[in-house]
């Protein structure tokens, strides 16, 4: 499905792919691609004295432990976003034995999304010039379009790390329902009334 992403650099609009789903070879290619920008942001951070407190909460993610741990599990696929020859996205989810914990929609199925990260290029606490725009809100639309191919009406959930917290909450619109005590993190899910908001935009 062709998509569109913020060039920040050209300030406009450009053509991108969403990938889905994308093979452990895939994955394992895109973070090995990722992988020297986050080295050379870690030597930054470093350089630059900024406490490990304030780092980025994901730089610890390995994508290709995490394609090795799913490979062949039923439920689960890797989708990415691709554009100008590279992945700019990744988000790992499952459609498997997840349910809604929100009053509203409890007990009803969900498409759950365990990790979701954009190319380091694209992230301003890692470049001081960002490419690409829009990634984290693409691949949620895939999660939730994914939902409603189901029939699951568009209902999502994620765990969030501390740092994204105002991202799901105040961008994408997502319901925030406390601090999950088992995961240790801020939990959130889409009802089917903010999924078709968040989808109309």
């Amino acid at each position: 499905m062709d998509i569109l992403l913020y060039d920040r650099r050209a300030a406009q609009a450009v053509p991108a792919t969403v990938l889905s789903p994308m093979n452990r070879a895939a994955v394992e290619a895109a973070a090995a691609d990722w992988e020297p920008s986050i080295d050379a942001a870690i030597q930054r951070l470093a350089l630059a004295g900024t406490p490990r407190s304030a780092w980025p909460q994901h730089l610890h993610w390995s994508w290709q432990r995490k394609a090795k741990a799913v490979e062949g599990l039923a439920g689960y696929q890797t989708i990415g976003v691709e554009c100008e020859g590279q992945i700019q996205g990744m988000m790992l989810l499952t459609t498997k034995q997840k349910r809604c914990k929100e009053p509203s929609q409890l007990g009803l199925p969900l498409v759950y999304v365990h990790y979701l990260e954009a190319a380091p290029w694209n992230l301003r606490e890692l470049t001081p010039d960002p490419r690409f725009g829009g990634v984290g809100q693409v691949l949620l639309v895939e999660a939730m379009r994914l939902s409603l191919k189901r029939g699951w009406s568009g209902r999502i959930g994620l765990h969030s790390l501390p740092q994204a917290v105002s991202f799901y909450r105040d961008t994408v619109g997502m319901s925030d329902l406390g601090l999950d005590v088992v995961e240790g993190l801020p939990y959130f899910e889409t009802t089917p009334t903010q999924a078709s908001a968040y989808l109309s935009r």
